[in-house]
């Protein structure tokens, strides 16, 4: 039974229930209340399961049961203090405890009892600040890793390296975080062995308290696009042999292909092959450094062959690929007899030839069927094309003439302006008088601004 408190000082006075007593503290008068006399609740306690580690906690040196024996009453009078003591058991008890809570109501000590309960059997877990973080830093590493190696499968396998590199990534990035985790809290020689791959390989596959397997979580996706990288290539090839048509290249590789393909029609004496494959020729800074000069030097033989149009389609690709080597060919083509091998070479003779074009583009504005490539060249060469165009202006075909007013007009300095001046007084043609005055007067114009 717990002894009644002192309502003066509330400690409690030995248990003498139903017998008038004195407070040893403040000597107060006082009778503690028989429970069987004043009508307090008791709650009889048997224990069949044992519960040594709570019981130990609540002070009771036998197992307890909370079923409540009957009901429990309101109590008009509150205790000043809420302590309890433990009455000694009799022989004929049996081992049970009998608690009175002085009123307090059962379920308070019940609900105490189901909390102490509840926190040994199922701890909360202990929070991990970083968890969101590394879930976060993985799924990003394999969604970015997964789809590289698609699209290097589907149309671009020189992205293989940047899926091995995620993937070695992912490896270095658990075994380092599983090496931090062995070795803080003060031993980091414990760190430093598990840095070996042996060690490593044995504790990755071993939890640790607050981070769990997550190192492996890294190590094992990583390993896995690594494999997918070595794989890549020959799964590519399977893909191209299913499906029956060849998957589309990186530019790198069409590059390539395209210049193997007009290397392999030269070889071969396929013309018509070697022609189509020429518009489709990358810069010579997009093809490997190996096919580079075989390609160059398949051109330069273009040059030379016995078809015009193959001759005019090479000297084009030949002067984007080397000015240098492309000098020979135009300067033969400039005087050549095929029209479509003069065009091309009007074309390109200003960026190839410079002022060395002057002359034989300013013979070709003669030539009705090269005038308008003429004419482009010698403007694009400027101030420098002005002395080769001069001398047509005495041409006794009117066409030549007012082609060369019309180059004049874009490019003539002071010379130019007087010999425009000379010839506008002079010509019995209305067209070229038109031509030359409005020529004069924009080269007029041009020289006085310049000065």
């Amino acid at each position: 039974m717990f002894a009644h408190p002192c309502p003066s000082c509330s400690q409690r006075p030995p248990d003498q229930a139903g017998q008038p007593s004195v407070c040893l503290t403040c000597h107060h008068p006082l009778t503690a209340p028989d429970p069987d006399a004043c009508g307090v609740d008791t709650m009889a306690v048997s224990v069949d399961t044992p519960m040594p580690g709570i019981a130990a906690e609540l002070g009771f040196d036998a197992p307890v049961d909370l079923s409540p024996a009957s009901p429990p009453e309101v109590r008009t009078a509150r205790p000043a203090a809420r302590s309890h003591t433990r009455k000694p058991l009799g022989d004929g008890d049996s081992g049970r405890v009998v608690l009175n809570p002085t009123g307090l109501f059962a379920v308070d000590l019940a609900a105490e009892l189901s909390a102490v309960l509840s926190m040994r059997m199922a701890p909360p877990p202990e929070p991990v600040s970083d968890r969101q973080l590394t879930l976060a830093a993985w799924l990003i590493g394999s969604a970015v890793a997964g789809l590289l190696w698609l699209v290097a499968v589907v149309t671009a396998p020189d992205l293989f390296p940047f899926v091995a590199l995620l993937g070695a990534a992912m490896v270095a990035f658990g075994w380092l975080w599983r090496a931090y985790l062995a070795g803080r809290g003060g031993n980091p020689t414990n760190g430093l062995v598990t840095l070996l791959p042996p060690v490593a390989a044995v504790r990755l596959f071993v939890p640790t308290p607050t981070h769990g397997l997550r190192p492996l979580r890294f190590v094992l996706a990583g390993a896995v696009f690594l494999g997918l990288f070595v794989l890549g290539p020959a799964v590519r090839a399977v893909s191209e042999a299913a499906f029956g048509a060849h998957i589309d290249d990186s530019p790198l590789a069409i590059a390539t292909t395209a210049a193997a393909r007009f290397q392999k029609a030269v070889a071969a004496e396929r013309h018509d092959d070697a022609l189509a494959e020429l518009p489709l020729l990358p810069p010579p800074d997009g093809v490997m450094e190996g096919e580079r000069a075989g390609t160059l030097r398949d051109l330069i033989a273009l040059t030379a062959t016995d078809r015009a149009d193959l001759r005019a389609a090479a000297l084009t690709a030949l002067a984007d690929w080397s000015a240098t080597d492309a000098k020979p060919a135009v300067r033969k083509a400039l005087t050549a007899t095929d029209a479509d091998e003069r065009r091309a070479a009007c074309k390109v003779a200003d960026r190839v030839l410079g002022v060395e074009a002057a002359g034989p583009l300013a013979a070709r504005l003669a030539d009705r069927d090269n005038r308008p490539e003429a004419k482009a060249a010698l403007i694009r060469l400027g101030e420098a094309a002005e002395s080769a165009v001069l001398p047509l202006l005495n041409s006794d075909r009117e066409p030549v003439v007012l082609a060369a007013c019309e180059v004049l007009d874009r490019i003539g300095g002071a010379k130019a302006a007087a010999a425009l001046n000379e010839l506008a007084g002079t010509t019995a043609s209305r067209a070229v008088r038109r031509e030359a005055s409005q020529a004069a007067e924009v080269v007029n114009e041009r020289v006085r601004k310049a000065k």
